[in-house]
């Protein structure tokens, strides 16, 4: 029964994993062709800026922001491919989630959709689950990253200091970007 329900769980990991590639091969694809944010209507653009709404204000912003729009694009593909090879999986996640992680905010402060928030959300715990899924590879991966080269400041890593240290940093980026676009709405 044991080697049934691993099997079983083994099929669902790498479904999840396809459905997951697929959508940000789809959403990736989108933002490099021009299919995403370019829904500016005359009637927007020639809205006074303070009565623009915030959902409208958000997509122009990332229609106008082309190389910001291209990177996530690529790194979604990217990721993607990742996800699709079981050597790879725990690197696309860890390319995956940040982009994710993000339009998640973006979804929540600025678009307000909830059939966006609950599909983006979703999107995270998969990546989530795939980490817990392949907790070993994923401990080890995580292991080697923060021992790089076994460099110590007192009795902690110094990548695990810098890398916490720029995970606040962009935080904090991520937090201005929306509540300036919120700002900018109001």
């Amino acid at each position: 029964m044991k080697i049934q329900t691993q099997k079983t769980i083994a099929v669902f990991e790498l479904a999840a994993r396809v459905y997951l590639a697929y959508m940000l091969v789809e959403y990736g694809v989108s933002k490099l062709t021009g299919g995403m944010f370019n829904n500016a209507s005359p009637q927007v653009l020639n809205t006074p800026l303070k009565d623009v709404d915030l959902f409208h204000l958000t997509w122009y912003w990332f229609y106008k922001n082309k190389l910001l729009t291209y990177f996530i694009g690529i790194i979604q593909i990217a990721a993607a491919a990742l996800l699709l090879f079981s050597r790879t999986v725990i690197i696309g996640v860890l390319l995956a989630l940040p982009v994710l992680f993000s339009i998640l905010l973006v979804d929540i402060y600025c678009v307000g959709s909830a059939a966006l928030i609950i599909r983006v959300a979703f999107y995270n715990l998969l990546l989530l689950g795939f980490i817990v899924y392949r907790w070993q590879v994923s401990k080890t991966i995580f292991t080697q990253l923060v021992l790089v080269n076994k460099t110590r400041v007192g009795n902690k890593p110094i990548l695990l200091a810098a890398t916490a240290g720029a995970v606040i940093v962009l935080a904090i980026m991520e937090l201005i970007i929306v509540w300036g676009l919120a700002l900018l709405a109001n």
